[in-house]
């Protein structure tokens, strides 16, 4: 008799355990009404079992114990059932949300690939457009000593090989710095924004204004290079698409943290932060850089009210 007390008790108490945890819960699970149900669920149960115990307190309220340990499990049984049915309707929300995610995800990847491919056509683009010219020209030079009569004649297309010869390498030069910024990997991310905006202000009518508490911090290698692609590419749409004359760039650090606000006052669009709509714009390259550093990008714009992207990123130190 004193072990089935024992066990009684025990029952009421995990019970009741169950049921606090069950209701601290409730904020984590956004109060679902299943949840809710299952919660009110174990506190009758917590409940039921103080009734069980009454018996052996009260010898003489058996009876009266029983029919309303009755009722209460025929309640207990309800709100199960009932929240089992509100369970089923939520897990079928929770496998389209899954269906739903995979679709961006697949949406967000091809929209890398184009990135990337597209990166790929511009470098080509550069060094056949760039170079191809220059080399091209050196050849015919070449060619061209072998017929060469007079001093004079060699000497003017020595000149013109030197002069190519250095356009070649200024080129190369900036198809290299497009790849991997020495600028960025000697200087940081505030000098290579600057040294990026240089020949882009003297060709538009945007004016660019830098807003920094990070002129001589450096951060990880992978986080200034994501940062500068980043905003580099927000750049490059500004003065491509928007039609803008004034664009802000702040960089700021805060504890832990970089925050970074890129806004411009051009045309803007319509524009949410869901992915479907991201996507279509171009902006989820953006979003999946700033994801692989566990960070937060957000982008707000409307019809005639300008673009800002907010970022921040966790950094060391």
């Amino acid at each position: 008799m004193l072990l089935i007390q024992i066990g009684i008790i025990i029952s009421i108490i995990l019970q009741i355990v169950a049921a606090i945890l069950a209701i601290s819960l409730t904020k984590t699970a956004k109060y679902n009404i299943s949840w809710i149900l299952l919660t009110i669920a174990f506190l009758f149960m917590a409940a039921r079992g103080v009734i069980e115990f009454f018996p052996y307190i009260y010898k003489d309220i058996s009876l009266a114990v029983a029919k309303a340990n009755t009722w209460v499990g025929i309640l207990i049984s309800l709100i199960i059932t009932i929240s089992l049915i509100f369970i089923k309707k939520l897990f079928n929300l929770i496998r389209k949300g899954e269906e739903a995610s995979e679709e961006v995800e697949k949406r967000i990847l091809s929209a890398i690939i184009n990135t990337e491919e597209n990166e790929r056509q511009r470098f080509a683009k550069d060094l056949h457009d760039g170079l191809g010219p220059l080399l091209s020209n050196l050849k015919m030079s070449v060619s061209t000593l072998e017929h060469i009569e007079t001093r004079e004649e060699m000497n003017e297309i020595l000149v013109n090989m030197k002069t190519v010869a250095q356009e070649a390498i200024t080129s190369i030069k900036e198809v290299s710095n497009n790849l991997s910024p020495h600028i960025l990997e000697n200087f940081g991310l505030q000098k290579a924004i600057e040294v990026f905006l240089k020949p882009i202000e003297p060709n538009c009518t945007i004016q660019f204004e830098i807003i920094s508490n990070c002129d001589k911090k450096r951060f990880a290698y992978n986080i200034e290079i994501i940062l500068y692609r980043v905003l580099t590419e927000l750049i490059n749409n500004t003065v491509k698409h928007a039609d803008a004359t004034k664009v802000i760039i702040e960089l700021t650090k805060k504890e832990n943290y970089l925050h970074i606000r890129y806004s411009d006052n051009g045309i803007g669009t319509k524009i949410t932060n869901e992915p479907e709509t991201i996507v279509g714009l171009g902006l989820a390259n953006i979003q999946s850089r700033i994801k692989t550093l566990n960070g937060i990008v957000t982008f707000t714009t409307k019809p005639k009210k300008g673009f800002s992207a907010e970022i921040s990123c966790p950094i060391q130190g």
